[in-house]
């Protein structure tokens, strides 16, 4: 096959839920933990319920995943994610043996695995990747959003601190009017409990172009428009090496079926993601290229009886011995209250999705703190994703790298690399300053 462009690791997975009934009846011991043996029951349930379903009764159709039985009901989260997971691997495998499965488009990646907040550009260093494309693409995301229809919700962003912290707070607002960050202001503890009673802070910096977005809708809308432009896919597909000829590239890839498949493009754009800096190592020792660590995030969500109950994200403080905004608050379009992410580095790289319920009480403790009346049994896991960072020995912070043949030498080869957060926030632009490139 010859393509006159490729872009690797869009990110999308065309997908459905399946309904599925998990009658587990192991007891779960201690607070907000889940057993192995019950773990295992419902992963040979859920996945013997997708590999049997009857794939002709489900196509062209929109079905919910529905689980029961759960001695605990806060044992849910976890396995929802779970069954979700392989569900989305189903629904690509149908998409490539031509079923038509018309209802969600999910992402399995880092496009859906986040807090799904539209970033203000505050915390990065002015002249970095990151501040240019978050700031830019903000704006860029919001009119998308209105022009598509895709749900999102400029709600503003409050990040609180306590007694001693007062200089941490006014070094933030003195770095968002360098980064001419729009609506921004300090708060008194008074102020911060008007607007969010159940918020307690000494003071606080109010961000009012923060927001909140469906990333699945984002991420459909993309692909709808990606397709109408006659763009074609190759799903559950990994790329096992790339050759460099006399005028593009050949790719060796990796089909579902086990099968290896050849692509010849004039263009590449690596954007794999978790995998982007071993793509752009198959280009062989001759060139040098920053290497990925895993940093996990593990989401857990607060019970039904918070919905509705804060009308702006809250984050603490940065903490300046990690590159990581912290354990915050945010919610989605149904107003499920859910707090994380947390970080965890992974040196093994492996995608290891599973929410350790053992980290509820530090959840708790951090949250606590700053949420009135919340108690352990309010929290369940939800869900966790992976952050492609690149790590440097001189400083905690780790920008996006962009590279063409003007860096690497490597006509027609664009890599992106160490796209974590605010990537979404930064989709749109990137993307503009990756199409000024090819043409």
């Amino acid at each position: 096959m010859n393509k006159k462009s490729i872009l690797l690791g869009l990110g999308i997975t065309l997908s459905f839920s399946l309904l599925v009934s998990c009658n587990s009846t192991q007891k779960t011991y201690g607070e907000g933990l889940v057993s192995v043996v019950s773990q295992n029951v419902v992963k040979i349930a859920g996945n013997s319920a997708i590999s049997n379903v009857n794939f002709d009764r489900v196509k062209d159709k929109k079905v919910l995943i529905e689980l029961t039985g759960f001695v605990e009901q806060r044992t849910k989260g976890f396995i929802e994610n779970l069954v979700s997971s392989n569900a989305e691997n189903i629904g690509a495998k149908l998409i490539r043996s031509g079923h038509k499965v018309k209802t969600i488009i999910l992402t399995k990646g880092i496009s859906s695995r986040n807090s799904e907040v539209i970033h203000s550009g505050l915390y990065y260093p002015e002249k970095s990747l990151k501040t240019k494309h978050c700031t830019r693409g903000r704006q860029l995301l919001y009119d998308f959003c209105k022009k598509h229809n895709i749900w999102h919700r400029m709600c503003g962003k409050i990040i609180i601190g306590k007694k001693g912290q007062e200089e941490d707070i006014h070094s933030l607002h003195d770095k968002a009017l360098n980064n001419s960050i729009p609506d921004v202001s300090l708060l008194s503890s008074y102020k911060i409990s008007s607007i969010e009673p159940h918020i307690s802070a000494e003071l606080g910096l109010y961000v009012g172009c923060s927001g909140i977005i469906s990333s699945h809708h984002l991420m459909e809308a993309f692909f709808t428009i990606s397709k109408n432009h006659d763009h074609d896919y190759l799903f559950m597909t990994s790329v096992v090496d790339i050759d460099i000829l006399n005028s593009g590239y050949k790719l060796s890839l990796n089909n579902p079926n086990g099968e290896l498949e050849t692509v010849t493009s004039n263009w590449v754009i690596n954007a794999s993601g978790l995998a982007s800096d071993i793509v752009a190592n198959f280009l062989g020792d001759g060139y040098i290229f920053p290497e990925i660590t895993f940093s996990k995030g593990c989401y857990f969500k607060l019970s039904s009886e918070w919905k509705g109950k804060f009308k702006h994200l809250v984050y603490p403080i940065p903490d300046k011995l990690s590159d990581s905004l912290g354990i915050h608050l945010s919610f989605n379009s149904d107003e499920q209250i859910k707090i994380g992410p947390n970080a965890i580095w992974l040196n093994d790289k492996e995608e290891d999705y599973n929410v350790d319920s053992h980290l509820l009480d530090d959840f708790y403790d951090q949250c606590s703190t700053y949420i009135k009346g919340l108690k352990k049994s309010h929290l369940s896991p939800d869900y966790s994703g992976i952050r492609p960072k690149i790590r440097s020995a001189n400083s905690k912070f780790s920008d996006f790298h962009i590279s063409d043949e003007q860096i690497h030498g490597l006509p027609g080869f664009i890599n992106l690399i160490g796209i974590d957060s605010p990537g979404l926030t930064s989709a749109i632009s990137i993307g503009k300053d990756i199409s000024k490139m090819i043409t």
